[in-house]
């Protein structure tokens, strides 16, 4: 329980001071195609995955990466089902 509390109160001040505004603005500068961009965002949940529990990565990482997918027009839900693909092989 203090792991998502812990999270939720990250990922608030980081997008609070701009965090999230920063990372899809270095992210979409990049001028990657949507597969790029997904396996940058893959790679960041398997790098997590190795230092923490899914129950934290999830409230730190969607909010963050939701605009970029937007922003990418990659589907949310082929997205989501590759991050899971991800989280069942850190285990």
């Amino acid at each position: 329980m203090w792991t998502v509390l812990g999270a939720f109160v990250f990922t608030g001040a980081f997008l609070v001071v701009g965090g999230g505004e920063m990372v899809r603005t270095v992210l979409m500068g990049l001028n990657l195609g949507p597969m790029a961009m997904l396996l940058i965002m893959a790679s960041a949940f398997f790098v997590m995955g190795f230092v923490m529990e899914w129950v934290g990565i999830i409230p730190i990482l969607v909010p963050i990466f939701c605009p970029i997918l937007a922003a990418s027009r990659i589907d949310p839900l082929w997205s989501a089902i590759v991050f899971c693909m991800i989280y069942k092989h850190l285990f």
